[in-house]
């Protein structure tokens, strides 16, 4: 992670302050594990969506939304340890980034492509799907843990070199 660290770093303030306008706007929280699940799933089909249109600042706008709902979805499932929301959504970043920041040192290779990342990140949602399925909440947690960590791979990697700061049309 060393060359090219700035990208990561950006990568996760991105998310983080998308994640900031989406709690302003939307302070519903998720309900349980299969509303989380739900949000997470409706995200990832809009990153199929945006991957199949081969605009990237489309796909950039999709990673994110799928990087919130990972972070909203391991922040808001039941703690009976959770001090606070704002708390709950700092950790899960902190935790995505040291996830990030584990896997640069054990897997020194960029994905080569965006469908490379895409299947990654595609990967991680099914599982987490599964886990829903299976009312896991502690394994479903870790596994939005890494999704988060894997879309700030894919932003930092495979976005055009400069993130668009605008929002995407309707």
């Amino acid at each position: 992670m060393r060359r090219g660290r700035r990208r990561y770093v950006d990568a996760a303030g991105y998310v983080s302050e998308a994640l900031r306008l989406d709690v302003a706007a939307r302070a519903v929280r998720a309900a349980g594990l299969d509303c989380a699940a739900s949000a997470v799933g409706s995200a990832m089909s809009g990153l199929f969506v945006a991957v199949r249109s081969e605009e990237p600042d489309r796909w950039v706008f999709a990673v994110v939304e799928v990087a919130v709902a990972g972070i909203r979805a391991a922040a808001e499932l039941p703690d009976p340890f959770r001090a606070g929301f704002p708390q709950a959504y700092l950790l899960v970043q902190r935790q995505a980034w040291e996830v990030v920041r584990s896997e640069n040192l054990a897997h020194r290779r960029r994905w080569a492509s965006v469908h490379e990342g895409l299947g990654v990140i595609a990967e991680e949602v099914v599982e987490f799907g599964e886990l829903a399925v299976c009312g896991d909440i502690v394994n479903a947690r870790c596994t939005a843990i890494r999704l988060v960590a894997n879309a700030i791979r894919f932003l930092a990697e495979l976005a055009p070199t400069a993130i668009p700061h605008h929002r995407q049309p309707a």
